[in-house]
């Protein structure tokens, strides 16, 4: 009975988290279905999936495709998380403004779903099309001020706990959607990278339940935040600011 009530739970847990659970998941992070002309993408590989990652564009081909030009998307920077890696990627080519692309990934393995994308509290699954933003000269944004944690919460679930530390970001553009966290164990001297998201003016570091882009052996750290051109290249860093590990408060 023990079993079978933590059985239970995990599946509540699973359909809440939008099937996170499962042993499988890839996911376009990219929060708006616009591109800029690098053609940059953001997938996340989560648990098995992640296997996936080293046979990219020779057994498993990712490309744009236009009406009339199919652009391979090339693995520019990888990332790992906790249950969960993260994959950067640009087109081989410039994307023209006048067309839109669609995003494809071929000849998944049995059972792999095709990746998927929520934007705007839409899901994006079966085809996922992009247009490409207009190209205009604007100055590179800048942060206002250093970054300052903001909470830190710790909470306990059937399958696992959740952690996150949530810090507060001023930009000179609110119009910036992601930012890179550079996480550094004070313990071991490792660093660690991950591209995501800024919602208003915050930008959460840590884990879920199931997966996530940080996890928290240690119990001291320092994170640093970068801004990335177009091309997805660290521009302008704030100053490491130190933290400590979410922990579960004695009730």
């Amino acid at each position: 009975m023990k079993y079978l009530l933590v059985l239970l739970c995990c599946s509540s847990f699973i359909s809440a988290a939008f099937a996170k659970c499962s042993s499988s998941g890839i996911y376009i992070k990219n929060n708006t279905i616009e591109l800029n002309k690098e053609g940059l993408v953001v997938l996340e590989f989560y648990a098995n999936s992640q296997s996936l990652i080293p046979h990219l564009n020779t057994k498993y081909p990712v490309y744009l495709k236009s009406s009339e030009s199919k652009l391979t998307l090339v693995v520019k920077q990888i990332h790992k998380g906790y249950h969960l890696t993260q994959v950067v990627l640009i087109a081989e080519t410039s994307l023209n403004e006048l067309l839109t692309y669609g995003f494809h990934m071929d000849k998944l393995p049995r059972g792999e779903r095709k990746p998927m994308m929520r934007t705007g509290g839409k899901l994006y699954g079966k085809e996922i099309v992009f247009t490409v933003s207009k190209s205009s000269k604007q100055t590179m944004p800048s942060f206002a001020g250093e970054p300052a944690e903001q909470k830190k919460t710790f909470d306990v679930f059937g399958c696992g706990p959740a952690k996150w530390v949530y810090f507060k970001i001023g930009l000179s553009d609110t119009t910036v959607k992601l930012v890179k966290a550079l996480v550094r164990s004070k313990i071991k001297g490792t660093t660690t990278g991950y591209i995501l998201p800024v919602e208003n003016g915050v930008v959460a570091i840590g884990h879920g339940m199931c997966s996530g882009p940080f996890d928290f052996e240690e119990s001291d750290y320092e994170i640093a935040f970068a801004l990335l051109d177009s091309a997805g290249n660290e521009r302008e860093k704030t100053k490491p600011l130190a933290f400590e590990a979410p922990v579960l408060k004695a009730s």
